[in-house]
């Protein structure tokens, strides 16, 4: 089982991190994905700011997957062909991929701290990773990308089409690190 390496991770990235998941929430944008019931929101919503002030993805994952009727357990997906596929839902997907979401949107804003380098390279945070190749825009591990651009992409919703492909998709195992001055 494969899991994320956060190699930045320290008290000023979880600061950040806090920082923009406060945002998240007075702005009422606070991403629980669609897999989630009612009951499963709220966990899912207390437990993430538990993580990224001292957790893991992984901690995260563990306070949903033990509770009956937290996660619809299978969901129905059309393709663009409109045929139906049910597919097993995770709480790994959505734990490492909102994770590592906010730990990418505390290395932006390292990159453009003081005066900053306002890079950030893309790296893989995770091995093993399915890598999405079927997207309009892909990144390479290596790219090094606007700051700037990548938190803007970052701060809208998962699944709306970002300009700099990061992330670029679920499961797809990459994060990003700032590039120090």
């Amino acid at each position: 089982m494969s899991s994320f390496e956060f190699p930045q991770l320290d008290a000023r990235t979880r600061e950040l991190m806090l920082e923009e998941y406060s945002a998240d929430c007075r702005g009422k944008r606070l991403y629980t994905g669609d897999r989630l019931n009612d009951e499963g929101r709220r966990l899912f919503t207390e437990a993430l700011e538990g993580a990224l002030a001292e957790g893991t993805p992984l901690s995260l994952q563990q306070v949903l997957e033990p509770v009956p009727g937290s996660l619809w357990h299978l969901e129905v997906r059309t393709s663009a062909l409109k045929t139906s596929t049910t597919a097993r839902t995770s709480a790994r997907t959505l734990a490492e991929g909102e994770y590592n979401r906010f730990y990418m949107r505390a290395m932006c804003r390292r990159a453009t701290d003081k005066g900053g380098s306002g890079k950030v390279i893309v790296s893989q945070g995770k091995r093993g990773a399915n890598r999405r190749l079927d997207r309009a825009v892909t990144v390479q591990v290596g790219d090094v990308l606007s700051a700037s651009a990548v938190l803007d992409d970052l701060r809208r919703p998962p699944g709306t089409a970002t300009a700099t492909g990061v992330p670029n998709g679920p499961n797809s195992g990459l994060s990003i690190s700032y590039v120090p001055e």
